[in-house]
């Protein structure tokens, strides 16, 4: 009886043992499998160095291959900080609409908000210290801009509060920087009012894009 119970036992025993050397097999060709796949090789974050599966890397470019969190962090100081604007690896820029999924929409209204801003010569800034919201020039007519946050107006000129005319309200700051100005022999853009200052070459100014303006300073 002892004999017939060893025996069931070893058969038992043979059967499960060749019942795990096939699971062994399937999962080792299944981990094979898996790392033959370019995209489950493991590669170094360039701007974080925390190791990532080549699938969930960016590569921008330049060729640098960032994750996700240092591709949102480029471009989220971009917003925050002018000089960084457009974000760049390599003087390379990194384009907004190669990663508009790794962004979320409210990062990506801001960048698209600042695109205009930093593009815009001359900006106008809300006059109400409290605000100070850009005003884009889609929003500036007749000379005022209209400020889309708090629907106060701004002379696109003085920069301070919209007024009735032509001509601003005297302010005692301007018109002491204008007399040294007249001292000096300094000019204002008659477009833009920003103070030029030869200090060598032709009287000739040619004022680069949006203006395409060109004028004599010594007139």
């Amino acid at each position: 009886m002892a004999s017939r119970e060893d025996e069931v036992a070893d058969r038992l025993r043979d059967s499960l043992e060749n019942l795990w050397n096939r699971v062994r097999r399937v999962i080792s060709m299944h981990s094979s499998e898996e790392m033959n796949q370019p995209e489950r090789e493991v590669r170094a974050c360039v701007g974080c160095l925390d190791l990532k599966y080549l699938g969930d890397l960016v590569t921008v470019p330049c060729g640098h291959r960032y994750c996700r969190d240092c591709i949102r962090e480029f471009f989220m100081k971009a917003v925050m900080n002018e000089t960084l604007f457009p974000p760049r690896c390599c003087q390379f820029q990194i384009q907004l609409e190669d990663n508009l999924q790794f962004l979320n929409p409210n990062l990506v209204r801001l960048f698209r908000a600042k695109t205009v801003e930093f593009s815009t010569p001359n900006r106008i800034y809300c006059h109400r210290p409290n605000c100070s919201a850009f005003i884009p020039p889609a929003n500036c007519v007749d000379g005022v801009g209209m400020c889309h946050v708090c629907h106060n107006r701004t002379c696109i000129l003085c920069k301070g509060p919209a007024h009735v005319g032509d001509n601003c309200p005297r302010d005692d700051a301007l018109q002491r920087l204008l007399d040294v100005a007249r001292e000096n022999g300094w000019r204002r853009c008659p477009s833009c009012h920003a103070m030029i200052e030869r200090r060598g070459g032709c009287y000739h100014m040619t004022w680069a894009l949006p203006f395409n303006l060109e004028f004599e300073s010594r007139c």
